[in-house]
């Protein structure tokens, strides 16, 4: 599924940008309709809003996580510094 919102709307953005000399053309030679174009926009929208929400967990785990053991990560070389890092 991924491969194919990523294929649609790559074949999508290089008919705006001329690689095809016409709309046509474009579905013809991809089999990109404007149906599947609207579809794989909303699919890639999904996992954008997907992705930022599975983010905000993990930084709020690591945060929780550097929070409870604050003797581990208590300066530079510490053992939790490449959490602390990327909360940074």
């Amino acid at each position: 599924m991924e491969y194919q919102i990523i294929y649609t709307l790559t074949e999508f953005n290089r008919y705006r940008r001329g690689k095809y000399k016409t709309y046509r053309d474009f579905e013809l030679t991809t089999g990109v309709t404007p149906k599947k174009i609207g579809a794989a926009i909303d699919s890639a929208v999904q996992v954008i809003k997907d992705l930022k929400k599975e983010n905000l967990k993990l930084k709020q785990a690591i945060a929780d996580t550097l929070e409870e053991n604050r003797h581990l990560a208590d300066g530079d070389n510490c053992t939790l510094i490449r959490l602390k890092r990327a909360l940074q």
